[in-house]
């Protein structure tokens, strides 16, 4: 990987990539309804940004020395070795989250129907 040639190239560097991405609890929140105006989401502030305190979640566990302190949110360090494991995690956090909260899907399902039909 590209990381792997810049950690040996440089070897003072030791530069990561990590993941937090997937469809884990904190990514696979309910949206609420357009007519809710009382509901509040705990991650999210709109579609796409996630608020203050999912980023310093995600930055403690990075300036962290324990692996994995995130429970909810597993940090994974991305190398060559772990990708497909790393891709088979994001497919189970998908069906979960699928079957906890249909509707999600479906609303991108549409969205993404009406974009094709104007294209």
């Amino acid at each position: 990987s590209e990381v792997d040639m810049m950690n040996k190239r440089y070897p003072s560097a030791h530069i990561t990539l990590w993941d937090f991405s997937g469809y884990g609890e904190m990514q696979c929140e309910l949206i609420p309804g357009r007519n809710n105006k009382q509901a509040a989401t705990q991650w999210y502030w709109e579609a796409g940004h996630f608020k203050q305190e999912y980023g310093s979640r995600i930055l403690a566990s990075l300036l962290s020395s324990k692996k994995n302190q995130i429970a909810e949110n597993p940090d994974i360090r991305l190398n060559v070795s772990n990708l497909n494991k790393n891709r088979q995690r994001i497919q189970k956090e998908r069906t979960s989250c699928l079957s906890t909260y249909p509707e999600l899907f479906g609303q991108v399902d549409r969205l993404w129907q009406l974009r094709s039909n104007y294209q």
